[in-house]
């Protein structure tokens, strides 16, 4: 999947500046189309405090949907008679 260079920014925690620094450094593969630069997400690589970052976030992001959507058990509904 080709991303933006906004989009790259957010996957690595980085500004758009630093993108386009990596990109002029090559350290970073991207293509021009146009006037856009697109950057696919399988040259995208983590550090390994990134790829922890990434987990925590989707560990959190788990739980908030996990307690969002969290229906009571029957036995902790009051009854009705």
């Amino acid at each position: 999947m080709l991303l933006t260079l906004d989009q790259t920014a957010a996957k690595l925690g980085k500004t758009r500046r630093q993108i386009q620094y990596m990109i002029r450094q090559n350290r970073l593969r991207a293509q021009k189309v146009g006037n856009r630069w697109l950057i696919d997400d399988a040259d995208l690589s983590f550090s390994e405090k990134q790829k922890e970052v990434q987990n925590r976030k989707q560990r959190k992001l788990k739980a908030a949907i996990e307690d969002a959507l969290d229906v009571p058990s029957r036995n902790n509904q009051s009854k009705r008679y």
